[in-house]
């Protein structure tokens, strides 16, 4: 009756997706917001998920002893990004980026077998920085917390990223 009108008359913005009322002013937007926000970060979960599983049987097949210290630093630098806690403590505008980032990490493993030496050469550029940092993060009363360092840190990523995306 009068009820089903007002429903279908409402503006598709005051309803869910299931096509009922949903809350209305600014509880709304919230309860909206905080639903779109989850289905990004599920997305995001995933495609690192996806990432990893990838990048995973990729580094299964890379063969010691040739290729077992390239092999457990990229499992090292996928276990930084990805550590305990990762989906919580990870900043949202470097959350965001993290799929990305584990794709490198899977480029970089099947370009290593084509040319080992140039992996070592970028590999070295970026160690200094890295190794620097994590000497910062253990100097630091805020380690990790550092806004400074997670800057720094987030960085050396896109620094990473740059050298081993090039042809």
């Amino acid at each position: 009756g009068a009820h089903q009108q007002n429903d279908e008359n409402q503006p598709p913005a005051e309803r869910d997706r299931s096509g009922k009322n949903a809350p209305a002013g600014k509880h709304a937007l919230l309860v909206r917001g905080t639903a779109q926000a989850g289905d990004d970060a599920i997305k995001v979960v995933r495609a690192v998920a996806q990432g990893l599983a990838q990048t995973g049987s990729t580094l299964e097949s890379l063969t010691p002893p040739a290729h077992a210290a390239t092999r457990a630093a990229i499992e090292d630098e996928l276990t930084h990004l990805v550590s305990p806690g990762w989906v919580r403590t990870t900043p949202e505008i470097w959350f965001r980026q993290l799929p990305k980032y584990v794709q490198a990490a899977s480029r970089r493993v099947a370009r290593l077998r084509g040319d080992p030496e140039r992996d070592r050469r970028l590999a070295g550029q970026v160690e200094p920085w890295s190794r620097a940092l994590r000497a910062l993060e253990s100097a630091s009363p805020e380690g990790h917390r550092d806004p400074r360092l997670a800057e720094l840190r987030w960085a050396i990523e896109e620094f990473r990223l740059s050298l081993h995306a090039q042809e």
